[in-house]
């Protein structure tokens, strides 16, 4: 991550893959684990800021339903 963490290094797969190296399966999870654990932190600080702030978007405040949602794709909702 840089100084500011907004970003994510991923060089070993970049030099694996410069290399002709493929990365195994339990490397490919190991990068998609440690991807999803960021996000969860990131998104668990926006909650907490949200929720403090009182913007904490919910179902009643954010302005469109899933039944809009659905709608507007044109497909038939699946029951």
């Amino acid at each position: 991550m840089d100084s500011a963490g907004e970003s994510i290094r991923v060089e070993l797969a970049r030099r694996k893959a410069k290399a002709g190296h493929e990365l195994t399966g339990e490397e490919k999870v190991a990068l998609f684990d440690a991807n999803m654990a960021r996000a969860d932190r990131v998104q668990a600080e926006e909650l907490k800021e949200a929720k403090e702030k009182g913007t904490r978007t919910t179902r009643e405040n954010r302005g469109w339903t899933r039944e809009e949602i659905y709608e507007d794709r044109g497909y038939p909702r699946r029951h």
